[in-house]
């Protein structure tokens, strides 16, 4: 059984914190040229209908369907799914949740979002939760519902205490932050009984629907949704101090550390932050990722690494990070110099060409499953949007899924993981020093 807190530990550890940026220009259009006037006649019928404001902003056609952006002045962010396939309509709404520390206790997060948003009187499959920095509310139902889904995502607790704007001051990672919130995920058992009142209120500044990114996938048609969903949000204001933000990278620690916490195995965790990435670079390290596994699980039991796992963040600030259970013979700095050595002979063209087709192929089976869902279509548009700032890094991924060699793994094997990664070793509470 896998220890509990190795998955809070990578969700605490490679969480980044963000600044206020300047604002940017609005982004221009780019719409499919195929749905381009298709588009813009829809646009037109609704806004003039409703007096409302929509602006398409960005088109894309992949996997049979038509990935598409929409932002509502002073109101949401839009993202449609529309293709054959399904009966039922999927709608999710994302928060940002990424400025506030509560933000990477997962459980107590999750927990505060079926606090603050309630879809028991959604029919359909309810659900909610965070993917790394961001909360999601999503609910599958009938497009005879829509309406009552979209409801749904606009209500929230009212937002009485005084704590409103979430931590947004830049952190420094330290070892004992580190050690505190590794503690904290492996004893988390949060379940929404347990939350305070206070706590659900400072949640509602969070999980205000003008900051609200809503992605709806399904049997729907662009004209339907948009005339709902505009009426539903039309008045609904951003807050005044919402602004663009950009990710910054965590300083970690680099030198090799031991953590105490609760559990019966010792692990060591190698982990390199990327600098800023394309999602095309980050579908080479997801290669690279899988490589490093393969490679490392060829030699683990006899050389002391008992199990090996990989895994990899995406976004335009993500991660690399392996993770070993290791013998009490096997040393964490021996064991990163391990994964370091892999790392540099793909640097160095060391992969062969059944790796690399092996590893994209896992990819794209991945992606494949992904969308055959109506709740995965909603999922991959909302993460593509929500961690690279456009829906055009779905079609980036497609394009590179078919390219993707060895030169490419060289260049982003040297570009991203050449620098000394962060080697954190986690012992038994109970175990001598």
């Amino acid at each position: 059984m896998r220890w509990p807190a190795a998955r809070g530990f990578l969700l605490l550890a490679l969480v980044a914190c963000r600044t206020p940026a300047p604002p940017r220009a609005a982004p221009k259009a780019s719409l499919a040229t195929e749905d381009t006037v298709q588009i813009w006649a829809d646009v037109t019928a609704v806004n003039r209908a409703g007096d409302i404001a929509w602006r398409p902003i960005e088109s894309h056609r992949l996997y049979g369907l038509a990935f598409e952006r929409y932002e509502l002045a002073d109101g949401p962010t839009l993202l449609l799914v529309l293709g054959d396939g399904s009966s039922a309509v999927d709608v999710q709404v994302w928060f940002d949740a990424g400025t506030k520390d509560d933000g990477v206790d997962f459980g107590r997060t999750a927990a505060l979002l079926d606090a603050v948003r309630d879809g028991r009187s959604v029919p359909g499959a309810h659900r909610s939760g965070i993917a790394w920095h961001l909360a999601y509310w999503a609910t599958t139902t009938t497009p005879e519902h829509l309406d009552a889904a979209l409801a749904a995502t606009k209500e929230r607790r009212p937002a009485d205490a005084a704590w409103g704007v979430i931590e947004a001051r830049r952190r420094t990672w330290t070892a004992d932050r580190l050690h505190a919130n590794v503690e904290r995920a492996a004893a988390q058992r949060t379940v929404a009984d347990e939350l305070e009142r206070d706590a659900i209120d400072e949640a509602a500044a969070v999980f205000d629907p003008g900051r609200a990114t809503l992605v709806i996938a399904g049997a729907i048609e662009r004209r339907d949704v948009l005339a709902r969903v505009g009426a539903v949000y039309a008045e609904v204001e951003r807050p005044n101090d919402e602004a663009p933000k950009v990710w910054e990278p965590p300083v970690a620690p680099r030198a090799p550390f031991e953590l105490k916490v609760p559990g019966a195995v010792r692990r060591s965790f190698v982990w390199w932050p990327l600098a800023e990435a394309s999602a095309a670079d980050h579908l080479a390290v997801e290669t690279i990722a899988a490589v490093l596994a393969g490679r490392i699980a060829k030699e683990a039991s006899p050389s002391g690494i008992t199990s090996v796992a990989v895994r990899h963040r995406p976004g335009a600030t993500g991660s690399l990070t392996v993770e070993m259970e290791l013998a009490e013979t096997m040393t964490a700095t021996a064991a990163a110099r391990r994964v370091e050595r892999v790392v540099k002979d793909i640097s160095a063209g060391g992969t062969t060409g059944r790796e690399i087709e092996r590893a994209l192929a896992t990819a794209r089976g991945r992606r494949l499953a992904q969308v055959a869902r109506v709740d995965g279509r909603a999922t991959t548009a909302a993460r593509a949007f929500l961690e690279h700032g456009a829906l055009r890094a779905l079609a980036d991924e497609a394009a590179v899924l078919e390219v993707l060699g060895e030169r490419d793994l060289r260049r982003v094997a040297k570009a991203q993981l050449g620098k000394r990664p962060t080697i954190v070793l986690t012992r038994p509470e109970r175990s001598a020093p």
